[in-house]
């Protein structure tokens, strides 16, 4: 993908400045800032298209996330300007995946970051075909040869001596879109809260552990909606882990709804360990290595 001369693609461009309230504790930008940069773009994107814009409202229509995936490459940190180029990687009559790509300075690619959006009916959820002026006006968006993130899977047989329960998650209001349901983005959001919560309660100095010059930063995160959550549904998310090396190691997360224990939503996300001072890979600290390697997964379907 760095390879592609971007400032020659077709894209829709998106520009903003990362601010302090973007950044985490290391100064640098969260991963949770990209995902809502993403989605931010992608609405401009599309919302300014009169002829996307016009059809959608037109229909009572609604474009819904179903995938996405975020792949971070380096960091940034406040005042820095980000241009989002928006274009669209994949256009099928079911569905159509947009790539965005993330660039410094207009060159230098920070992030990319994937969504499959598929069209509903706003009152019945009825999902629908995308029409032939839609995918001629998503067509002039193209990216040729773009690596699609979004047709992974972890589901199939896995084993696991541990499964680490959150059950703290109660889908509000302010989780669900126009229709009701819960938008992907808080699945990505409510991993953060998962992992937070998996290493406080499984490791007994993780405090301590924090407070180290070492920095365990995400670098990609992909999650897929199977079933839609609704207002007042509480969720149970259970973790796992998988892909366990000296550096790094993946977090496997499948949301379930408690009342009849449908799989909601699944997903994966994978996190490197560095030095804060030198930005050099080090090894899983040990107190956390000596955790993780309990919830290994065996067996699963990766990419």
């Amino acid at each position: 993908m760095e390879q592609l001369e971007y400032s020659s693609i077709s894209s829709y461009d998106t520009r903003l400045d990362v601010t302090f309230f973007d950044c985490d504790v290391f100064g640098q930008a969260a991963y949770t800032s990209y995902i809502q940069w993403q989605n931010k773009a992608l609405d401009s994107f599309l919302y300014t298209n009169p002829i996307f814009r016009n059809y959608i409202s037109s229909k009572a229509l609604l474009p819904k996330t179903i995938i996405g995936s975020i792949d971070y490459k380096r960091p940034t940190k406040a005042w820095d300007q980000i241009v989002i180029k928006t274009t669209v990687s994949e256009i099928t009559s079911d569905y159509c995946d947009f790539l965005c790509l993330f660039q410094r300075n207009e060159a230098e690619m920070v992030c990319s970051g994937q969504q499959r959006i598929v069209l509903s009916e706003i009152k019945t959820g009825r999902p629908l075909t995308f029409p032939s002026v839609l995918k001629d006006e998503m067509k002039k968006f193209f990216l040729p040869d773009s690596v699609s993130r979004l047709n992974f899977s972890v589901i199939g047989n896995h084993v696991s001596p541990k499964v680490f329960i959150y059950d703290e998650i109660i889908a509000f209001f302010g989780h669900t879109d126009v229709s009701g349901k819960v938008d992907l983005y808080h699945y990505f959001n409510w991993a953060g809260y998962t992992r937070e919560a998996y290493f406080q309660k499984t490791v007994p100095n993780f405090r301590e552990v924090a407070r180290r010059p070492i920095k365990m930063m995400t670098v990609n995160m992909d999650f897929k909606i199977l079933d839609d959550a609704e207002f007042g549904d509480r969720i149970e998310a259970r973790l796992t882990t998988a892909k366990i090396k000296r550096s790094s190691f993946e977090m496997i997360i499948r949301y379930h709804r408690k009342s009849d224990d449908r799989l909601l939503c699944y997903g994966k996300h994978r996190v490197v360990f560095v030095n804060a001072q030198t930005g050099k890979c080090v090894s899983i600290p040990e107190e956390m290595m000596n955790v993780i390697v309990h919830y290994e997964e065996k067996s699963i379907l990766a990419h």
